[in-house]
């Protein structure tokens, strides 16, 4: 990435925090990278796209709190990326274990955790992009996204089949991506 390219994705990541149509457009510069990253690290297309777009909101919600003098944004995406898939695995073998057992204990809120989600509540572009979605995929998206919960967790608190709330997530997510402006099939 040359010069040329980081003062771009430095001005667009200024301008995205007021504009979300900036982070669209950041977005569609650096999807196709994310993507080929992740369909390497993971079999599952559609986990993949799910993956992706749950960085992408993540690095949204980090926007605020990052020092763009000091980052070189490509590289903060990729950190965000590696780290989605690293707790992907991570969630596989706790899902797993967890499958074993008779019954699923509680997701407690850490300090970090409770940060997160206040500052969500707080982040104008985050605020009008969540606000456009339907309650049910606001709080599936919120639940995955923030609180970094597993899917199991989410349907054993809302009552509700694993299917729906990926479902909820996805369909959620996919309306995120659309709102940030990406044309592509996903």
């Amino acid at each position: 990435m040359g010069d040329s390219d980081l003062e771009i994705d430095r001005a667009l990541l200024r301008r995205a925090r007021s504009e979300p149509e900036a982070f669209g457009e950041f977005y569609r510069r650096h999807i196709d990278w994310v993507m080929a990253f992740l369909s390497r690290r993971v079999e599952d297309p559609e986990l993949v796209a799910d993956l992706a777009a749950e960085a992408f909101a993540r690095a949204l919600i980090a926007l605020p709190g990052l020092d763009l003098a000091k980052s070189v944004p490509n590289a903060w995406l990729f950190g965000i990326v590696n780290h989605q898939v690293h707790a992907y695995w991570k969630r596989g073998r706790v899902s797993r274990r967890a499958q074993k057992r008779l019954a699923m204990e509680r997701h407690a809120l850490d300090d970090d955790e409770l940060a997160a989600i206040e500052r969500l509540a707080t982040e104008p572009v985050a605020v009008t992009l969540l606000g456009q979605l339907p309650e049910d995929q606001r709080d599936a998206v919120r639940s995955r996204v923030l609180d970094e919960r597993s899917y199991q967790q989410i349907a054993v608190e809302q009552g509700v089949p694993e299917a729906t709330i990926r479902k909820r997530v996805s369909r959620g997510l996919a309306q995120l991506r659309a709102q940030l402006g990406d044309d592509r099939d996903g």
